[in-house]
């Protein structure tokens, strides 16, 4: 899960493409309705209560905001909170679309086998553990749970650090986070990405 580049599949039925690892996301929620029931996402656009209240379970445990994790979650699935989703194009799956060896081995599970789980077993087993690596995120800035997601190395740096240069591969393919079009992708701008989605998650759904 470091830096990749993001999944295409919603296309141009998302709002606002953020290219992140491999993997679509969306700043703004597509229409409600035609989920199935293992996902996250109701067919009516509700937030599924078991799977509710397993994101304030686990992002409790890891000093998370609860709205934080449901919005990295949002954005990593275009908002379906469906953990069989990939990415046609790299492969990456789930819920925080997991992608890389190292990141599978933390997990404990093989893409077939996440893409067979609900979201909730998903999210209580692959996701904890996932996340459980970085340790406890009590005291951190909360919008580093983003980055844990899309690039570790920016985690607890000023919102200055560069991630990606313009010019670069990485920088081409995130280039949505480059809000200020000074050709260079930093920690801030991340943060500043998922704070916006986090906003949206909660004016939808609560938490």
């Amino acid at each position: 899960m470091k830096a990749r580049a993001l999944l295409g599949a919603m296309g141009a039925a998302l709002a606002a493409l953020v290219v992140l690892g491999g993997r679509s996301a969306s700043a703004a929620p597509p229409p409600s309705g035609g989920t199935a029931k293992k996902k996250g996402v109701l067919a009516d656009g509700s937030l599924d209560p078991e799977f509710r209240s397993a994101t304030v379970e686990v992002a409790t445990e890891r000093g998370i905001e609860p709205g934080m994790l449901l919005a990295v979650m949002a954005l990593e699935t275009g908002w379906t909170m469906d953990p069989a989703i990939r990415n046609p194009q790299s492969g990456a799956v789930g819920l925080i679309q997991f992608l890389h060896p190292a990141a599978l081995k933390v997990a404990g599970a093989t893409k077939d086998e996440l893409a067979a789980m609900t979201a909730v077993e998903q999210l209580n087993g692959p996701v904890r553990r996932y996340f459980a690596q970085f340790g406890s995120f009590a005291g951190r800035d909360h919008r580093d749970a983003y980055l844990a997601v899309f690039a570790p190395a920016g985690i607890g740096r000023p919102d200055g650090f560069v991630l990606y240069a313009g010019g670069t591969k990485a920088y081409e393919q995130n280039r949505g986070l480059d809000k200020d079009g000074d050709g260079q992708i930093t920690a801030g701008d991340v943060r500043r990405s998922i704070e916006g989605v986090r906003n949206k998650v909660l004016s939808r759904w609560g938490l």
